[in-house]
Protein backbone atom coordinates (compact mmCIF):
# COMPACT_ATOMS: atom_id res chain seq x y z
CA UNK A 1 0.00 0.00 0.00
CA UNK A 2 1.38 3.58 -1.04
CA UNK A 3 1.22 5.81 1.74
CA UNK A 4 0.83 9.56 1.21
CA UNK A 5 1.90 12.39 3.46
CA UNK A 6 1.40 16.15 3.38
CA UNK A 7 4.56 18.36 2.79
CA UNK A 8 4.72 22.38 3.37
CA UNK A 9 4.69 24.51 0.50
CA UNK A 10 5.86 27.78 -0.14
CA UNK A 11 4.34 30.85 1.75
CA UNK A 12 1.36 31.83 0.44
CA UNK A 13 0.26 28.50 -0.83
CA UNK A 14 -2.70 26.51 0.51
CA UNK A 15 -3.76 23.13 -0.40
CA UNK A 16 -7.40 21.77 -0.96
CA UNK A 17 -7.99 18.19 -0.28
CA UNK A 18 -11.37 16.78 -1.68
CA UNK A 19 -13.12 13.45 -1.96
CA UNK A 20 -16.57 12.49 -3.30
CA UNK A 21 -18.31 9.28 -2.42
CA UNK A 22 -21.21 7.64 -3.67
CA UNK A 23 -23.46 4.72 -2.22
CA UNK A 24 -23.99 2.12 -4.11
CA UNK A 25 -27.59 0.47 -4.06
CA UNK A 26 -28.75 4.10 -4.01
CA UNK A 27 -26.55 6.60 -5.73
CA UNK A 28 -26.81 8.66 -2.73
CA UNK A 29 -23.52 10.98 -3.29
CA UNK A 30 -21.41 13.62 -0.51
CA UNK A 31 -18.49 15.82 -0.92
CA UNK A 32 -16.08 17.01 1.38
CA UNK A 33 -12.76 18.91 1.60
CA UNK A 34 -10.43 21.23 4.00
CA UNK A 35 -8.25 24.11 3.29
CA UNK A 36 -4.76 24.00 5.34
CA UNK A 37 -2.21 26.91 5.14
CA UNK A 38 1.25 26.38 3.70
CA UNK A 39 2.22 25.06 7.22
CA UNK A 40 -0.77 23.02 7.63
CA UNK A 41 -2.97 24.65 9.66
CA UNK A 42 -6.98 24.41 9.07
CA UNK A 43 -8.58 27.26 6.78
CA UNK A 44 -11.91 26.40 5.85
CA UNK A 45 -13.66 22.49 5.71
CA UNK A 46 -16.74 21.90 4.39
CA UNK A 47 -19.34 18.99 3.56
CA UNK A 48 -22.47 18.51 1.10
CA UNK A 49 -24.96 15.70 0.36
CA UNK A 50 -25.36 16.16 -3.16
CA UNK A 51 -28.00 13.79 -3.97
CA UNK A 52 -28.27 11.28 -6.56
CA UNK A 53 -25.10 10.69 -8.76
CA UNK A 54 -22.06 9.14 -9.85
CA UNK A 55 -18.57 8.67 -8.52
CA UNK A 56 -16.60 10.83 -11.00
CA UNK A 57 -19.44 13.47 -10.55
CA UNK A 58 -19.54 13.58 -7.18
CA UNK A 59 -14.95 14.03 -7.48
CA UNK A 60 -15.61 16.81 -10.13
CA UNK A 61 -18.33 18.45 -7.49
CA UNK A 62 -16.19 18.38 -4.68
CA UNK A 63 -13.13 20.37 -6.46
CA UNK A 64 -15.18 22.77 -7.95
CA UNK A 65 -16.84 22.91 -3.93
CA UNK A 66 -13.45 23.06 -2.70
CA UNK A 67 -12.55 26.34 -5.75
CA UNK A 68 -15.49 28.35 -4.25
CA UNK A 69 -14.70 27.72 -0.60
CA UNK A 70 -11.05 29.20 -1.03
CA UNK A 71 -11.82 31.83 -3.93
CA UNK A 72 -14.76 32.98 -0.77
CA UNK A 73 -11.65 33.21 1.82
CA UNK A 74 -9.26 34.96 -0.89
CA UNK A 75 -7.24 32.33 -1.48
CA UNK A 76 -5.19 32.73 -4.97
CA UNK A 77 -2.26 30.14 -5.19
CA UNK A 78 -3.57 26.94 -4.24
CA UNK A 79 -2.81 23.26 -4.79
CA UNK A 80 -5.60 20.50 -5.59
CA UNK A 81 -5.34 17.47 -4.38
CA UNK A 82 -8.10 14.76 -4.95
CA UNK A 83 -7.82 10.63 -5.03
CA UNK A 84 -9.48 10.91 -8.63
CA UNK A 85 -6.90 10.91 -11.60
CA UNK A 86 -9.79 10.91 -14.28
CA UNK A 87 -11.43 13.72 -12.64
CA UNK A 88 -7.85 15.56 -12.75
CA UNK A 89 -7.06 14.31 -15.80
CA UNK A 90 -10.39 16.16 -17.25
CA UNK A 91 -10.00 19.45 -15.47
CA UNK A 92 -6.36 19.65 -16.74
CA UNK A 93 -6.61 18.28 -20.41
CA UNK A 94 -7.52 21.34 -22.74
CA UNK A 95 -8.64 18.73 -25.85
CA UNK A 96 -10.99 16.60 -23.24
CA UNK A 97 -13.88 15.48 -24.95
CA UNK A 98 -15.92 15.46 -22.30
CA UNK A 99 -16.72 16.70 -18.98
CA UNK A 100 -19.76 15.70 -17.32
CA UNK A 101 -21.73 19.16 -16.37
CA UNK A 102 -21.99 19.81 -12.83
CA UNK A 103 -25.70 20.04 -12.93
CA UNK A 104 -27.04 19.40 -9.88
CA UNK A 105 -29.32 21.88 -7.42
CA UNK A 106 -26.99 24.75 -5.84
CA UNK A 107 -27.66 24.55 -2.32
CA UNK A 108 -25.91 25.59 0.60
CA UNK A 109 -22.68 23.99 1.55
CA UNK A 110 -22.33 23.14 5.32
CA UNK A 111 -18.94 24.64 6.55
CA UNK A 112 -16.69 23.22 9.14
CA UNK A 113 -15.08 25.75 11.17
CA UNK A 114 -13.95 28.35 9.07
CA UNK A 115 -10.61 29.99 10.95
Amino acid sequence: MRQHQWCCHEPGWACLNVDGSVTPNSRAASIGGLIRDHLGNWISGFTKSIGISNVLRSKLWAIFNGLQVAWSHGIKILQVQSDSKQAIELICDPYASFIPPLSLEQSPSSTLGDK
